[in-house]
């Protein structure tokens, strides 16, 4: 029943796509007749890794996966938007940062990477001239979250989209998730599908393939979610409350009772949403009183003040992802190849 309402209010939907997609297209043609100009970076190359729709396709894990697999070849930093954030401008992230002012995304990267530049900029041409300037010895810059930056032209641009909603079965918004249209796929240089279930059979991928060669000439590589859960034993069905600020809260609800675990409360936030202290010693108090331990992802530590994550990590587990891509070394090559050119 669910399922028809759900294609009930897609179709009702419908009229309201038409002048969006106008729009889209319209500055899509602008660009593409050189009217609105996009520009190669000189000296330093660039990756682009975005998606077509909104979030929750593993933007950040395949930025980090990126730092790791070409850090010990180029001298790397990272570009973001550093959407959610409450200042504007410029700004190199710093470890210690607090997430409001550069982003929950940027900060996990820096902390996760502590000697990589990590800066944001709504300006992302601002952002590679400054970077540069700052850091001459720089080679490398990857672009998070920027398909749909135009301004840059990226030496190489990585297409994130998922397992259960491949963005050639998608609609464009409000029908659908897409805030891009699905013909951009064929500017991309690499296709990646993440959440890739590991006993996925092959006639299904292949079947992926075949649809998304309709709209675009790039690789497709599949990409697995390995979930761990650190700073807790090992689960016995141990009962738990769950704190989402992603994109896609049932997933990781759903990776959290795979791990074995019995989820007792969900508290669903939107995508990058704030977490103030007070909700913060709601929630932690909440788990104390019911003997509950607190799940949440590495986005949502970084909102966790340090204070109240000392005063109750012993009830806190962190959601860990693995990024596991299928022929990693041809994946890898592929990118560094394209950067030479």
């Amino acid at each position: 029943m669910s399922a028809i309402i759900f294609s009930i209010k897609r179709i009702l939907l419908i009229p309201l796509v038409l002048p969006i997609y106008l729009v889209i297209k319209l500055r899509h043609i602008l660009f593409n007749l050189e009217i609105l100009l996009s520009e190669k970076p000189e000296e330093i190359r660039t990756i682009a890794v975005g998606n077509l729709s909104f979030g929750g396709t593993g933007k950040t894990p395949m930025v980090q996966l990126l730092i790791q697999l070409l850090s010990s070849e180029y001298q790397i930093a990272v570009l973001s938007r550093g959407y959610g954030r409450t200042t504007k401008g410029f700004r190199i992230v710093e470890p210690e940062d607090d997430y409001q002012d550069v982003g929950d995304e940027p900060l996990l990267i820096k902390q996760n990477f502590p000697d990589v530049p990590v800066a944001v900029c709504e300006d992302r041409l601002e952002g590679i001239r400054k970077l540069k300037g700052m850091y001459p010895d720089l080679n490398l810059i990857i672009l998070d979250d920027a398909l749909q930056h135009r301004k840059v032209h990226p030496d190489v641009s990585v297409l994130l989209t998922t397992w259960d909603k491949p963005y050639f079965s998608d609609c464009l918004f409000p029908a659908g998730t897409l805030r891009d249209l699905k013909e951009r796929a064929k500017n991309v240089d690499v296709t990646v599908i993440t959440k890739t279930p590991a006993d996925a059979s092959i006639q299904r991928k292949k079947a992926l393939q075949s649809i998304h060669s309709k709209y675009s000439g790039s690789p497709v590589f599949f990409c697995t979610f390995i979930n761990t859960i650190a700073a807790l034993p090992h689960p016995t069905h141990q009962k738990v409350a769950v704190v989402s600020t992603i994109a896609n809260p049932d997933q990781m609800v759903q990776s959290v009772r795979l791990l074995g675990f019995c989820v007792k409360k969900i508290y669903r936030f939107k995508d990058h949403q704030t977490i103030d202290p007070a909700k913060w010693i709601e929630i932690l108090e909440y788990c104390m009183r019911f003997n509950l331990f607190c799940i949440v992802t590495q986005k949502e530590k970084v909102k966790l003040p340090k204070e109240l994550y000392q005063a109750y990590r012993h009830l806190i587990g962190i959601l860990e992802i693995e990024f596991v891509i299928e022929n990693k070394t041809e994946f890898i090559n592929i990118i560094k190849k394209k950067l030479m050119l």
